[in-house]
Formats: structure tokens, sequence, C-alpha cells
């Protein structure tokens, strides 16, 4: 039969929730059951509508509330209490909500449904929530749609605020397996997330970032929260104004693609002040804390490219300088943790000025090998003190104590005065065109004897009697014939070896106006010297010039001296003695002997 039933309460305890004012109102018109509530809840309202089809055991029911809905938990599914219990509010929540249920329906033939309890075919709904936070992360407001078909959750329209930014977003969700699959537009902070991210190498990770602005972000997100190695993410991201390990970047892109704890960037391109790169692609492995880089190429300053990758790689490159970027192209692996060695990198390098130690480079170009502990610089070409320079290098850093290196130089028409001034020995009065090679097959820079090699010398055209150990002659020189101690050096050369950190020359001849000076040398890394040296006047006088030396014997063996001391303050002592009455004829010009710097006596001598 055909009835209404109306109900009014206050004051009342429901499941143990307590409601303030309740009003039912309730309709019996076969086959249809009508149900209309509303209730003052605790800290706010709800009212809905309910209809059952008893012939169909369907039921259609719509709610509206806003009111805390923590109460209600202890009647949600497990899942469900979990979401709300990682949601909180400052104010009640605004909920709409449909929903669509087979129920079961006992009448005379038995029960109506299969189903012993009721069924939900179809959800769907709104809500609105203002000032709260999600698993920590606080927001300003959320508004989000959804619906609940064939056991899947899908949430359409959600639009998360933050003082920052926002973040747009719809995807579906299992509750079952876990499984979800969410598209989404952000421009939030997303430092935001850390709160989320278990792994500490993760969570570092964001720390090495700072932002003065959001980067805008839109792209996929899926996975299973159960399964953090499910996780998978592609999107394009677009960042200004931010810092990554100190190092300031004005702008950044690339596509973002993250899958099985590997985080790739396509076709990123970085824009620095005067500075700009782009690559193909690169690649972190967080799991095994490795940096893949594919056809990168660009200007990135070197040092800061260093700073950004670790302490490690600014070790080995700080004494490499450039004064601008030079143009570069990267590829291969860096480890990220410095300890293991496994680098394979390679570099293609163009630019200058270019320092090293204490010279310096106009312009400079090679190709670097990085592989473990190895380090091979190759095709060096360069600039180099108004001349030309080419070489390559190989360094071990496995070495202990070390490292090892090995190199070889080859330079044509290098001004001297330059060379001698990066060597700190700078002088206006030195010229000439220097040419030769250094070979080094060994040397343990922990190990200031170590040095081997060998390589040859060759100067055109040079003034070099400012350089002490050249010029020790000159003064005697010039009191025979002015001006033939600082005559023009039309020609030198010099092969030498390399053998525990000593160069040893048993060649070297200078050719001047005048004469040719032989030496005899060895000279220490300590700027040691001893060696023998000798003068022979007139000796390259065209045709007549053996003939001549051979007069001038006598006065030859005059200039032949052992030399020690060091480079800056050589001493030389004659090789024979030559009584002073054979020196007769030269008295007017007084004897070389007495001309020539002799060695400080010591303290007192003189009163002896």
């Amino acid at each position: 039969l055909p009835c209404r039933v109306t109900l009014h309460s206050t004051n009342a305890t429901v499941w143990q929730w307590q409601v303030d004012r309740l009003e039912l109102q309730g309709h019996w018109q076969p086959p249809h059951l009508t149900l209309q509530v509303e209730a003052g809840l605790y800290d706010g309202t709800a009212s809905g509508q309910a209809r059952l089809d008893t012939g169909t055991a369907e039921a259609v029911f719509e709610l509206r509330s806003r009111f805390n809905p923590r109460p209600l938990c202890s009647l949600l599914a497990t899942n469900l209490q979990q979401a709300v219990a990682a949601c909180a509010w400052q104010s009640p929540p605004r909920l709409q909500l449909e929903g669509w249920l087979d129920v079961p329906v006992v009448t005379n033939l038995g029960l109506r449904s299969a189903q012993p309890g009721a069924v939900v075919r179809r959800l769907q709904g709104r809500v609105d929530v203002g000032p709260g936070a999600v698993e920590g992360i606080e927001f300003e407001a959320l508004q989000a749609q959804f619906q609940l078909t064939n056991q899947l959750w899908h949430v359409q329209d959600l639009v998360l605020h933050r003082p920052e930014g926002s973040l747009e977003a719809d995807g579906t969700v299992d509750p079952h397996s876990g499984q979800f699959a969410v598209r989404f537009r952000s421009s939030c902070d997303p430092q935001m997330i850390k709160l989320l991210v278990k792994n500490q190498r993760t969570r570092a990770l964001l720390d090495d970032f700072r932002l003065s602005a959001p980067p805008r972000i839109a792209g996929q997100l899926w996975g299973n929260p159960r399964q953090p190695e499910s996780l998978g993410l592609v999107a394009e991201v677009a960042a200004t104004n931010f810092w990554f390990r100190n190092e300031p970047i004005l702008a950044f892109t690339a596509t973002l693609a993250y899958s099985n704890r590997f985080l790739s960037f396509v076709q990123p391109q970085l824009l620095r002040l005067g500075e700009q790169a782009r690559a193909d692609g690169f690649g972190v492995d967080l799991a095994e804390q490795m940096l893949y880089l594919t056809n990168a190429s660009g200007t990135l300053s070197p040092s800061a490219l260093a700073r950004v990758i670790g302490p490690h790689v600014v070790a080995v490159l700080e004494p490499y300088r450039f004064d601008n970027p030079p143009q570069a192209q990267v590829w291969g692996t860096i480890d990220l943790t410095g300890d293991r060695h496994t680098d394979q990198l390679h570099i293609q390098l163009s630019g200058g000025p270019f320092h090293w130690q204490q010279f310096n480079w106009a312009w400079l170009q090679g190709r670097v090998d990085w592989v473990g502990q190895s380090v091979q610089v190759t095709n060096v070409q360069g600039s180099f003190c108004g001349g030309h320079m080419a070489g390559h290098l190989e360094v071990d850093l496995a070495q202990r104590p070390g490292p090892v290196v090995a190199f070889g130089l080859w330079m044509t028409n290098v001004d001297l005065r330059r060379l001698m001034a990066d060597l700190g020995r700078a002088t206006n009065k030195l010229e000439g065109s220097l040419s030769g090679a250094l070979i080094v097959t060994y040397a343990n820079l922990a190990r200031s004897n170590s040095w081997q090699g060998q390589g040859q010398l060759q100067l055109t055209n040079g003034l070099i009697w400012d350089i002490p150990i050249f010029g020790i002659f000159s003064p005697v020189l010039n009191a025979v014939v002015p001006g033939l101690g600082n005559s023009r050096a039309r020609h030198a050369s010099a092969t030498f070896i390399l053998a525990n950190s000593v160069l040893h020359s048993r060649d070297l001849q200078i050719h001047a106006t005048g004469m040719r000076m032989q030496y005899d040398l060895r000279v220490g890394f300590d700027q040691t010297i001893d060696g023998r040296v000798e003068a022979e006047l007139l000796r390259d006088l065209p045709g007549l010039g053996r003939v001549v030396s051979k007069l001038f014997w006598p006065v030859t063996k005059l200039f032949e001296y052992r030399l020690s001391g060091t480079l800056d303050q050589p001493r030389a002592v004659p090789v024979f003695f030559v009584p002073r009455i054979l020196l007769f004829p030269f008295r007017p010009l007084k004897t070389l002997e007495e001309l020539l710097p002799q060695p400080s006596k010591p303290a007192g001598s003189a009163s002896r």
C-alpha cells in the first residue's frame, strides 16, 4: 500500500554521530521507495534524497554536504579511510555526490538481487575544499570532479591552488591494485613533492635545486605507490632563473622522462649568462648515481660544469682555465659519487684565451678522453706566445703517489720574450723565434726527480744575452770588440735528454756575429747547472772562419769555462790557466779573467 512518513528529531545520536537536527521524509509508491533527508551535524549540514526501484533492485541517490567527514571514516573502505586521513582542512569541505546502486531486495519470492550486499554501479560528484593540505602538501583551494565506474575512480578537472601557482590534473585510480595514471599541468614549486619522496638520494637531488620562480611542467604520471619502482613520468619542462648546485641558470627546457629510477632529459636546452648548451639527451641513474650525456654541445664554463658534477672533477680541471667559455662537444658517462672511478667522458674543446699553470694560449683546441682514472688529451693545437703549439697528454690518476703524466709538445715560431715572461723571467732585451719539441715519457708529479724524456730546440734572430747563462761572456767580448757580446744570435740549436728531472745537452750551439758558443750543459728542475762552455771568435766568418779560429786558438781557450751555480746566478771557472805574461798584447783591454765575474769570497777571506 502507498504510504508517506515524516520524521523530525533534534539532538539525536545516529550510529555514534551527534545530529543536532534531523528531518526525514519517506514515500512508498510501489514499486518505488523515495527518501529525503536534511541534517544539521556537529560542524555543518547535509541533505540528500534516494529512490529505490524494488522491481529492478536499482537505487539512485543524491547528497550535498558541508561537514567534516572524518567521523564517517569507519563506514568507508580501508583505502578511502587512508585517503581521508591524509587530508586536512581549515573549514569543512563541500561535497556533491550522486550514485547508482544495485541493492538486495527481499520479496515473497526471495532475494531479488544476486549479491548479498549493495553493489555500486556508478558514483559521480564534486568536492571543493578551502585552505588545507594533502599528505602535508599545503594548498589554498582544491576543486575536483570524480566518478567511480567499473571499479575505477576517475578524477577530472582537479585544480589545486598554491601561493606560487596551480596544479591541474585528471586521471584514474584502481582502488584495489593501487595503480594510477594522471595527466597534469603545473606551475607549482616541485619542492612540495619532497614530502612524498622516501628515497634519500632523490630527496637530495631535489635539494640541489633552488628556484626563484616555479617551472612550467605538463605531462603524465603513472605507477603504483605500493611499488615505487613502477612509477613513471613523461613531461615537458620549462624553467627560468634558478640555481642547480649553486650554479645560476637563466633558462632550461627539456622533455623529462622517469622510469625504473632513471631520469632522462630529451633535447635539453640550457642558457646561462654568456653561455648556452644543448644535447640530444642526458640521463641520471638515481639508483647507481651515474650521469649519461649524449651529443651535448655549446659554450659552457668548464669550471661551472665541474662544480655541478662534483669536487673530484673540480680537482682535476682546476689547473686548466678558459677566460671565456669554450665551444665544446661532450658525450659519455660520469660517476656522480666521485669515488668509483667509472667515468667515461669525452670532450672536444675549442676556445681561448686558455691558461695552464703559468702558461698562456691565445687560442686552443683539443680532445679530452677521461676513462676511469686515465685522462688522455689528444689533437691539441693552439696559438702560443705568438707562435703555434701542438701536443698530447696522458694522465694516470690511479698511481700512488701520483698522478703520473706523459706528454709531447711541439712549438713553432714562439716569441722568446713572451715565453720567458710566462716563465717569470720577463725582460725587454730578449728577442727571438723559438721552435722545437719536448717529449716527456714519464713523470710522477709527486716525485720531483722522476721526469724522463728528450727534446730539441732551435732559435733564430735572437737576443739572449740578458739570460745570465748566455750573457756570461758579454762584458769580456764587448771589451775586445764593442758590441760583440750583445750581437744578435742568427741561429741557436740544441738536442737534449731528460733523465731524473735533469736536462742534458751536449750540442747546444749559438751562432752570433763574430763568434760561436758551444755548451755541454746539465740543468736541474731546481735550476742548478753543471757544464762547460767555449766561445770561438770569428768561427763563422765566411770562408776564413776555420783559419781565423785556429789563429785565435789561445784566445779561444780563454773562453772555455766550467759552469756551476744556478740559471740566475751562474759561476764560471776557466778550464785552462794562462800566465799573465802571455796576455801582454791584451793589456790595454785588461785581462779577460779580470773582466769575468768572480765567485764571491767568503766573509773574512780578505784579512787572510
